[in-house]
């Protein structure tokens, strides 16, 4: 509803409305004032003046939209659901109001509502589009949270020193839901403690999960470092190589193609070296 909007600096909380002024006038300096709250982050007033708005002129169902984001942010989420769900009735077209219920249920920590509405987004939008990115990677945070409340447990014990029942702790945990995440942190844990068979044993355990594109790419990578780190340049080679073949555009790692070639090429180039002073 940009046709109404109005920038005029002033507030209905300071500068009382003329009862006399037309309802499309009243309408706009309520209106700018909500935009004014809004762009200084007082959510509260600028909920309350969006509210208001509407209820000045009720064919501008488009504020709904705004009044949900500012009601999500001073957390009233039934308040906020309310009003996006009045949006959505006018414009059930618009993808942006699926991607703000994902965010919505997500910020309330409702991980079924949450995936419900990113899932109707990705099935809206172009999968490259800057809302289908943000929807899966929100998709993939909420997937890792089970995986980042064992790290922290990991860590805490790792802290405390108590190694044997930090190991025992991850491999109940990955055993319990056969989580290929979990398996990974395993692997990682038994290679940064030096027990190499052990850390292989686990990342095949991770390469059997083929549901999990991502986490088998970042296993071809781990693995790739700890056989780099062990000196075993041809096995760490074939790690890098299995992984560029694995890559895909997952959200799921920190890693991109481009670091993958790079230890492709430094590999292949201390063996190039490593021949040069055979012959």
């Amino acid at each position: 509803m940009q046709l109404f909007r109005s920038r005029a600096r002033q507030s209905v909380d300071t500068v009382p409305i003329d009862n006399h002024s037309s309802d499309i006038e009243r309408f706009q300096t309520v209106l700018a004032a909500a935009d004014d709250a809004q762009g200084e982050q007082n959510w509260p007033t600028a909920a309350r003046l969006y509210v208001k708005a509407i209820e000045l002129h009720p064919e501008a169902v488009g504020l709904h939209m705004q009044a949900g984001h500012m009601l999500k942010e001073i957390g009233d989420f039934d308040g906020a659901f309310s009003h996006y769900q009045l949006y959505l009735e006018h414009h059930e077209d618009d993808p942006d109001i699926y991607l703000q219920l994902g965010h919505l249920f997500n910020r309330r920590d409702d991980e079924i509502g949450a995936r419900t509405w990113y899932e109707r987004l990705l099935q809206k939008v172009p999968p490259h589009s800057r809302m289908a990115v943000d929807a899966r990677r929100s998709l993939e945070e909420i997937r890792r949270r089970p995986v980042k409340r064992v790290q922290d447990q990991v860590a805490k014990l790792i802290r405390l020193r108590r190694f044997a029942e930090a190991a025992d702790f991850l491999r109940n945990e990955a055993e319990k839901d056969n989580d290929p995440l979990t398996y990974l942190m395993l692997a990682n844990y038994h290679r940064d403690q030096g027990e190499f068979d052990d850390a292989a044993r686990y990342y095949d355990r991770c390469d059997q999960q083929m549901r999990s594109p991502g986490v088998r790419f970042e296993s071809s990578m781990q693995r790739g470092h700890m056989e780099k780190f062990r000196k075993k340049l041809l096995p760490a080679l074939q790690c890098y190589i299995e992984a560029r073949r694995r890559y895909s555009d997952q959200f799921v790692t920190g890693c991109s193609l481009h670091d993958v070639e790079a230890e492709i090429n430094g590999i292949m180039g201390r063996i190039s070296r490593a021949l040069m002073l055979v012959y």
